[in-house]
């Protein structure tokens, strides 16, 4: 429900975009959503008495939840399988400043590359094929970016389930987590950093996790 209605909500919002580019954003929130369901889920059976239950009869709060992260997990990774499979455009992740405008001196008139304007000696204006180059994004930034998606979909659900932490916590770790994946996408997309940068979201959330089930 979560996945169809993010797709949802991408297609009303992203003023008539293509298929391939909504799938892409699509991709990239399927592992929120898998760790939203978790969450709904571990919560349910809380509420319910059946972790305490478990717990009486001597499984592990990481065994209890182990169904609820599996399916979280399995629904968020398959963002990074759709993206790798060629009909998602990931492209939409990345947003680069639109080509400088670029006058030329042809003949008696001018032309402007990146829109294909050109215009006459006597102000006359028509319009060529545009040749609009955007800046290539670093090597390696695809396998990064399925690397990042695979990697939350797996940590956020895992961290999420943690019953030690309290709601505050959860607050400021998740939003530390999102402003490094957010400045790591513009990063990358601006060419300031690596692209192994894009994994720092998901490490947050994986080593605040292990950290979280480890303490007494």
């Amino acid at each position: 429900m979560a996945v169809l209605l993010t797709l949802l909500v991408v297609a009303a919002t992203d003023a008539g975009g293509s298929w391939p580019s909504r799938l892409g954003m699509t991709a990239a929130l399927a592992p929120l959503c898998g760790a939203v369901g978790t969450l709904a889920a571990v919560r349910v059976a809380a509420a319910r008495g059946e972790l305490r239950a478990l717990a009486a009869l001597g499984a592990e709060p990481g065994r209890a939840v182990l169904g609820a992260l599996a399916g979280g997990s399995a629904l968020g990774l398959l963002g990074p399988l759709v993206a790798a499979s060629g009909l998602a455009d990931l492209d939409g992740l990345f947003p680069r400043p639109p080509a400088a405008r670029l006058w030329t001196i042809e003949g008696v008139g001018l032309h402007e590359v990146t829109l294909g304007l050109h215009v006459g000696a006597h102000g006359d204006l028509a319009l060529g094929a545009p040749s609009v180059v955007a800046s290539a994004l670093a090597a390696g930034t695809t396998g990064f970016t399925l690397a990042a998606l695979a990697a939350a979909a797996i940590a956020a659900p895992a961290w999420l389930s943690v019953a030690r932490a309290s709601p505050a916590r959860r607050a400021a770790v998740g939003a530390a987590a999102v402003a490094l994946a957010i400045a790591a996408f513009q990063g990358v997309a601006a060419g300031r950093v690596p692209p192994v940068a894009l994994v720092l979201g998901p490490a947050v959330l994986a080593l605040d996790g292990f950290y979280a089930r480890r303490r007494p």
